[in-house]
Order: structure tokens, then C-alpha cells, then sequence
């Protein structure tokens, strides 16, 4: 059996998979034993556990009562390397991941059995930072963890850039004059560059979640045709003018301050 032999080489990874395929084939319980030995060298108590009522459980005429005793005292002997773990998360609907491997769906209202060391927790949801947090499991008492996921806030950057004297106006708001810069939402957007005398320029763009967009908008000297109307585009570039002198700096500081990214990942040093 291959599986032997990746064993007595300690590949304990590969004999595992090799004794596990040998299982799903056959249905003979002794390839339990081996599959629980290998468990057992990588430090997968919990498994080992699991094998070791399977065995005990198991159906087959060939498992002995002796066989069913040494599995519960195979039970009984990692049982001191095996602790509970409860997970409270303020949103369901979120993957638990220990160590990589799928534990559950949020919420998980039963402790997790888990191996004492080193363990990683990663819990992911869409629209949500990824959590991780590095834990140390001693076995000594059960290891309560509150999470509370931070929401994504889905944003892009946006550069504008006009004439010296031109107002730049993003969303019927004056944010700046000549040039602006900042983070926003991600989705459509309506620019405006209007200065005095000059022929106002709209544009409408869409952003996606962590776009950076460069919009060139410098005014036409050009004025509107003769008899149209000007009464128009002069009162929309008093109002904005009127705006910019009273609260330019307001604006662009209070709303639509530019701000650097957020990480996606929320990673926690270890807790003991």
C-alpha cells in the first residue's frame, strides 16, 4: 500500500491522502488506524478524535471489542490537546475559517473544537473587511472571541483639473478652483467647470471601487451662440462664484476631505 510507505518515510501529508482514498474504496476500518496515525504526527488531535469514535462506532464485524476499547483510550489520550472555542460574530452570514479550513457559517451557536498552539481565524463576508486574528489555544480553559466586522466603504480617487480661475463643482457642490483631488463614493458622478463670461462644461462619469481617474476640463473662450441663452449659463456661474468666495475651503475640508485608502484586511496581533 502506498500509503504505508509514505508513511514510514514520514510524508505523513501524502500518506494521509493516499490512506484516505484507500478508505473511500474499501470501507475497511483498519485503514482508520492508519489515517488516525498520521493525524496524530501532524498535530490534528481534533481528527484524531473523530477517527478514533469512528472506529469505536464503526459497523463492521471486524472492528473487536478490543478494537473499540483502544479507540476510546486513543480518545481519552489527545482529549488534553483538544479545546473549545466559541465564535460571536455581530453579523451573520460570515465564513469561520481556522487554519484555513472551513469551520462553519455564522452564527455558530455550538463551541468549535479546535487543536491547542498556534491558530489563525479568518472570517470573511462580502461587502465586509476580511478578519483575521492569530490565537494561542493552551487547553487550559475555552477561548471566548467577539468579532465585529467593519463594512467596506467602496471609494475611488478623482482628479479634476481646469483653468487657473474656473470653479470645479462634483455633484452641484463647489469642491475646488483650477484643480481638485479627493476620494469618492464609487458609482456616477456629474462635474461641472463653469467661470464668468466663459461657456460652462458638464460631464458625467462613472467610478469604479478603487479607480483613480485623471478629467482634464478647461473652459472654452468660446461664448454661446448669438440669441441663446446667456442668461443661463452667466446666472449659473454667479451662483457657483457666489459659493466658491463664502465657502470653498468648508467644503472641500468638511465634505470631500481626501483621504487615504483603508486596507481590506483587518489583521489583529495575537491573543493569549
Amino acid at each position: 500500500m502506498a500509503g504505508k510507505t509514505l508513511l514510514k518515510s514520514k510524508d505523513y501529508a501524502n500518506a494521509l491522502i493516499k490512506f484516505r482514498q484507500a478508505y473511500e474504496q474499501s470501507k475497511d476500518p483498519e485503514v482508520l488506524w492508519f489515517m488516525a496515525r498520521c493525524e496524530q504526527l501532524l498535530g490534528h488531535y481534533t481528527r484524531v478524535a473523530d477517527l478514533a469514535s469512528q472506529i469505536e462506532k464503526h459497523p463492521s464485524s471486524l472492528v473487536t471489542a478490543a478494537d473499540r476499547q483502544d479507540a476510546r483510550e486513543l480518545a481519552q489520550a489527545v482529549a488534553p490537546y483538544i479545546s473549545l472555542m466559541t465564535i460571536a460574530v455581530d453579523e451573520a452570514g460570515a465564513q469561520v475559517f481556522i487554519d484555513g479550513e472551513p469551520r462553519g457559517t455564522t452564527p455558530i451557536k455550538a463551541p468549535l473544537r479546535i487543536d491547542v498552539g498556534t491558530r489563525r481565524v479568518r472570517i470573511v463576508k462580502a461587502g465586509f473587511r476580511r478578519y483575521e486574528r492569530v490565537v494561542e489555544i493552551s487547553g487550559e480553559k475555552p477561548l471566548d472571541l467577539h468579532v465585529r466586522l467593519v463594512r467596506k466603504v467602496q471609494s475611488a480617487r478623482l482628479l479634476v483639473t481646469a483653468g487657473p480661475n474656473e470653479l470645479i463643482a462634483l455633484d452641484g457642490r463647489v469642491v475646488g478652483r483650477g484643480r481638485w483631488e479627493g476620494t469618492v463614493p464609487v458609482g456616477g458622478h456629474t462635474l461641472l467647470v463653469t467661470a464668468p463670461g466663459m461657456l460652462p462644461k458638464e460631464r458625467e462619469i462613472s467610478l469604479l471601487d478603487g479607480e483613480a481617474r485623471r478629467v482634464a476640463m478647461p473652459l472654452d473662450t468660446a461664448r454661446p451662440p448669438r440669441g441663446g441663452p446667456v442668461w443661463v449659463w452667466t446666472a449659473a456661474a454667479a451662483v457657483l462664484t457666489a459659493v466658491a468666495v463664502g465657502g470653498i475651503a468648508s467644503i472641500v475640508h468638511s465634505e470631500l476631505e481626501p483621504s487615504r485608502s483603508s486596507p481590506d484586511v483587518n489583521v489583529i496581533y495575537p491573543l493569549r
